[in-house]
């Protein structure tokens, strides 16, 4: 069989992508509360051509839709399916589906940016809408200082909020970047 490379691998990646995860992992979703899928890794992020991040995005909204079907087959009464694309990453990009006690959780661990935030030109013309979110590193007051002065001021200085944790320790949320979001809640 003749090796395919380059672009028609990658574009070969996508499809299997999609075709293996049309469905998410329903006895997962029952046991843990929670299923993702992540893509997979690529080494150049610099030679990334905008088509090809718009064909990432379209997978992943066709997983999106197939997810939220499926759960509504397995007749689930209330979930919440997230899928955020990175800006800065497109292969840090994911979707999630979460149940119970944690649709709470990851609905309030995202910031919304403010709505004059300009969109890629590779999410222009798509089939759904999506809303900018600031990607988040958290880090505890005590990692914090761990580091250096300088590390702990640039640090510092993309801080977006802190909040208190329930065992009362301060939770800083720093700005990573920018997540492009849709969001179904059941």
């Amino acid at each position: 069989m003749k090796k395919i490379r380059g672009w028609k691998r990658r574009i070969k990646q996508i499809e299997n992508l999609e075709k293996e995860n049309k469905i998410f992992n329903f006895p997962i979703l029952q046991n843990q509360y929670v299923d993702y899928l992540k893509m997979f890794n690529f080494q150049d992020l610099d030679k990334i051509p905008d088509w090809y991040k718009k064909k990432i995005t379209i997978t992943f909204i066709n997983i999106f839709d197939s997810w939220k079907e499926y759960a509504n087959v397995y007749n689930m009464e209330h979930f919440y399916i997230r899928l955020h694309i990175h800006e800065d990453n497109i292969f840090e990009s994911q979707i999630m589906i979460v149940i119970e006690n944690q649709i709470n959780e990851y609905k309030t661990r995202f910031i919304r940016c403010p709505d004059e935030v300009k969109k890629p030109s590779w999410l222009e013309n798509l089939s759904k809408e999506f809303t900018p979110y600031y990607s988040c590193t958290v880090w505890l007051e005590d990692e914090l200082e761990t580091l250096s002065e300088t590390e702990k001021e640039l640090m510092l200085s993309k801080l977006l909020e802190i909040r208190n944790t329930d065992s009362n320790e301060k939770e800083y949320l720093i700005n990573d970047g920018i997540l492009w979001c849709l969001e179904y809640d059941k």
